[in-house]
């Protein structure tokens, strides 16, 4: 299995919905990149450590990674292997100081981006999920033929958020529900 070193290249609010945000991610030796639409608070989290912004509580993922240090586990590596139902799987790999247990976790993209940032360690996408994904980047919705029964999962978060924006502005908001409708379903699996 090949694969690629991916990076975080920015998080931008999502323009549709308060509520979410684009993590746009780059591959490290290129530029090929896509988006992915997270929640607010999983930006917060990594625009945060991001910019070395030290917050009086930890936040759910530093507190993860507190207890990982305190029973000296550490995070190898993060993963990206697919993508289901619009949404990707993301494998951590954890081991014991002494190598003795190793086990994979499996997690939401932008959980897995966010602890991978605080353990600085690498972040891995699968060759042929990458390629995928770069490529039906530039692929465009048949904007007159969206209905209920469109089907979105082979659209990028960025193609998506496009179309919303132009369904918007033309207040075609009809079909920019079933639009809204698939970046949640995907925000919430993230």
């Amino acid at each position: 299995m090949q694969v690629i070193q991916i990076k975080v290249k920015r998080i931008s609010h999502l323009k549709a919905d308060p509520t979410s945000a684009i993590l746009e991610v780059q591959e490290v030796l290129g530029e090929r990149n896509f988006s992915i639409v997270i929640g607010m608070e999983e930006a917060a989290a990594i625009a945060a450590h991001i910019a070395h912004i030290k917050l009086e509580a930890p936040l759910m993922h530093d507190l993860f990674k507190n207890t990982l240090d305190a029973f000296k586990i550490q995070l190898k590596r993060v993963l990206v292997t697919g993508m289901t139902n619009g949404y990707f799987i993301s494998e951590l790999s954890l081991q014991t100081e002494d190598g003795l247990i190793c086990t994979q976790q499996t997690a939401r993209i932008s959980d897995a981006i966010s602890m991978a940032l605080r353990f600085n360690k690498p972040i891995f996408i699968e060759e042929a999920l990458f390629q995928q994904l770069t490529t039906a980047k530039s692929s465009k919705i048949d904007i007159a033929n969206i209905n209920e029964d469109t089907d979105f999962t082979s659209y990028t978060n960025d193609t998506l958020d496009s179309v919303l924006q132009e369904l918007i502005e033309k207040e075609d908001y009809e079909k920019a529900v079933f639009i809204r409708n698939e970046i949640n379903r995907r925000q919430q699996n993230q």
